[in-house]
């Protein structure tokens, strides 16, 4: 047991389209559900990083930041990565504000499940420990 290695993964965020004009503020944004829903799977993946973080010196945890490595692929795709701004929860990609822009098609196929774009493995294997 003494060689055990335990990775703990964040979850990924997920994709609330872009709203409408037409759409009623109580449905967008931080009012809603799914903006709610996003961010509390922000802060969970937050808490897991500091789990992973608070074993780092037992050398037997690590910590794989999914949910951050999904966010930076979108924010260099919409050419906002290592802006000042890029981090703001109202401007993080797919939160369903109206200060954010969604992920590209290809990313979600639904909002939740992963489409074509996020080669699962391929994005794991480039987070950061």
């Amino acid at each position: 047991m003494e060689q055990t290695k335990i990775v703990l993964i964040t979850p990924p965020p997920i994709n609330i389209p872009d709203p409408q004009p037409e759409d009623d503020e109580r449905g967008i944004g931080q009012g809603s559900r799914g903006y709610a829903t996003y961010m509390n799977k922000k802060r969970y993946a937050e808490k897991v990083m500091e789990i992973a973080e608070s074993y780092e010196s037992t050398g037997k945890v690590v910590g794989l930041n999914f949910w951050k490595a999904l966010i930076d692929s979108a924010l260099k795709d919409q050419g906002r990565l290592g802006h000042d701004d890029a981090y703001d929860d109202e401007r993080l990609p797919g939160c369903g504000t109206r200060t954010a822009i969604a992920f590209r098609r290809g990313y979600f196929e639904d909002g939740l499940h992963f489409d074509s774009l996020v080669g699962t493995f391929d994005l794991l294997a480039q987070c950061s420990c």
